[in-house]
C-alpha cells in the first residue's frame, strides 16, 4: 500500500506542477475545463488519502532522532502539493516503521572498535547548525550497530567532523558510540547539505545585491 500512495502522491505533484508552471497548453487547457477540473478534484482527493497515510505513517513511527522534522513534513504534504510528503517518503517513509532500540554491541563490533572519551556534539538547530551523525553504512547482523560519521555544520556548511562511529541508537536522540576507522563513502553525504545550502545563500546574497 505505501509504494501505492507514494505514486498516487507524486503523480499529483508533478501534475499540478506542470500545470500551474510548466506553460503545457493542453494541460492548461484541460485544467479549466469542466471534466478537468473534476478529474483535477478527483486526483488531489486521492493523493489527499494517500498523503493522510503518511501522516499516519509518521506519528506512529519510531525514530533514532529528528522526530519534529517528518511530523512538520507530513503536516505540510497537503498545503505543498504533496512535495513535502515525498521528502518524508525519501528522507524517513522507506525505513522498517518499528525501529528497535539496543544498549550494547556484539563482540565483533567490540574488537572493531574503542572507546571515544570526548563528548561528542550532537545538538543540531534546525538540521543545518551543529553537530550531527551522517550516513548509516555496514548494519552488524548480530547487534544491529551501524558506522556513522560526525559532522558539525554552521549553516549547512561542514566545519569539522570527529570521526567515524560504531553507533547503537539507546533511545530517540540518545546512542552509543564507539570510535572506529573513517569511512570514507560518507564523504558524498557530508556534502549533500552544503551542495543545498551554498547555492541557496549565493542567490539570497546575489539578490540582496542587486536591490540595494
Amino acid at each position: 500500500m505505501k509504494p501505492t500512495f507514494f505514486v498516487i502522491v507524486l503523480v499529483n505533484f508533478l501534475y499540478f506542477t506542470l500545470t500551474l508552471f510548466g506553460h503545457i497548453t493542453v494541460l492548461e487547457d484541460w485544467h479549466i475545463s469542466t471534466v478537468g477540473r473534476t478529474c483535477n478534484l478527483a486526483l488531489f482527493a486521492v493523493a489527499l488519502v494517500g498523503m493522510i497515510f503518511f501522516i499516519v505513517d509518521a506519528f506512529r513511527r519510531k525514530y533514532e532522532g529528528s522526530r519534529p522534522w517528518a511530523i512538520a513534513l507530513v503536516l505540510l504534504g497537503p498545503f505543498s502539493f504533496g512535495l513535502c510528503t515525498l521528502i518524508y517518503c525519501a528522507a524517513f517513509g522507506w525505513r522498517a516503521r518499528e525501529f528497535e532500540y539496543r544498549d550494547h554491541f556484539c563482540d565483533a563490533c567490540l574488537r572493531a572498535s574503542f572507546e571515544y572519551q570526548s563528548p561528542l556534539d550532537l545538538t543540531t538547530l534546525n538540521q543545518v547548525n551543529g553537530g550531527r551523525f551522517v550516513g548509516r553504512s555496514e548494519r552488524c547482523p548480530d547487534c544491529g550497530s551501524t558506522i556513522r560519521t560526525h559532522c558539525f555544520y554552521l549553516f549547512g556548511i561542514p566545519l569539522y567532523s570527529s570521526g567515524s562511529f560504531r553507533v547503537q541508537c539507546v533511545a530517540m536522540d540518545h546512542y552509543l558510540a564507539r570510535k572506529c576507522d573513517f569511512y570514507w563513502p560518507h564523504l558524498a553525504k557530508i556534502a549533500v547539505l552544503p551542495a543545498i545550502c551554498v547555492p541557496l545563500i549565493v542567490l539570497a546574497a546575489y539578490y540582496t545585491v542587486r536591490q540595494k
